[in-house]
């Protein structure tokens, strides 16, 4: 009985946060100082490192927790409005591709 409860609370947990929406930042963290502290929290993803910090696919709400800390950040979907970027796929839309290939 308590491992099927527990069955239920995970299954809750993770369709929660298959639905939770997410946001796009590009965090600006040259020294990579909270890049684990994100990593080891199992709901964030990190993609494009560069010399100056990177991107981050996480929940929303994130944003309180790099005001929180001092980081500085920006959104990436205002830069996919931009005409450089018109053609470079959303997260969201490589997500869906790489669920469709599975």
């Amino acid at each position: 009985m308590r491992k099927l409860l527990v069955m239920g609370l995970l299954s809750t947990s993770l369709l929660a946060q298959a639905v939770a929406p997410k946001v796009g930042l590009f965090v600006y963290d040259s020294e990579k100082t909270f890049i684990k502290q994100l990593a080891m929290s199992g709901s964030v993803d990190i993609d494009h490192l560069t010399e100056d910090g990177y991107e981050i696919y996480a929940p929303a709400g994130i944003e309180k927790f790099l005001d929180e800390n001092g980081l500085s950040y920006t959104s990436l979907d205002a830069q996919f409005n931009e005409k450089d970027f018109a053609n470079y796929p959303t997260h969201a839309q490589i997500t869906k591709k790489l669920k469709d290939l599975t």
